[in-house]
């Protein structure tokens, strides 16, 4: 009876763990995908590259059930140089949205000091903050450019 009870336990907990790690190894997957894409780009200047756990974000940026990636090169290690792409102007931010086919397409980037993804009037927007003088902003360091995904094109809403 001790070995039934046991295994009427021990099966449902199982199911939950086969469930749950399922999108997990998706997320992984698709990470590993953009950071193999990254160090191939990285490895033409640096002999190692290195990922900080802030490097890539995912998540579905364009709300289209697919998980996509953000990529701060500012949390990115070049021979141990932190940020070598960054300048006056900001570090690039690149987005990459994955496909049908399961691969993941680099759709351009933003050169700032940072982002936010986020929700407005149920949209999924990136906020980025950039250079003011690239908001035409008279005299700011920093403004907000307020961007969402549709399809495969990263599209301005607004600058602030």
């Amino acid at each position: 009876m001790a070995r039934t009870g046991l295994f009427n336990i021990a099966r449902p907990l199982a199911l939950v763990a086969a469930l749950s790690s399922g999108p997990m190894t998706a997320v992984a997957d698709e990470a590993d995908a953009v950071r193999d894409r990254e160090r191939q780009d990285y490895a033409v200047s640096c002999q190692s590259v290195k990922f900080m756990p802030e490097a890539i974000w995912t998540g579905d940026v364009n709300k289209d059930g697919l998980t996509d990636a953000v990529v701060k090169s500012s949390a990115i290690a070049c021979d141990n140089s932190i940020g070598v792409e960054c300048n006056t102007l900001g570090c690039p931010i690149r987005i990459y949205v994955q496909t049908d086919d399961g691969r993941m397409a680099y759709i351009g980037q933003v050169r700032g000091f940072g982002y936010e993804v986020s929700y407005r009037y149920g949209i999924r927007i990136l906020e980025f903050r950039i250079a003011g003088n690239r908001c035409q902003k008279v005299n700011a360091a920093k403004c907000l450019m307020v961007a969402r995904i549709d399809g495969r094109k990263l599209v301005t809403l607004s600058t602030e």
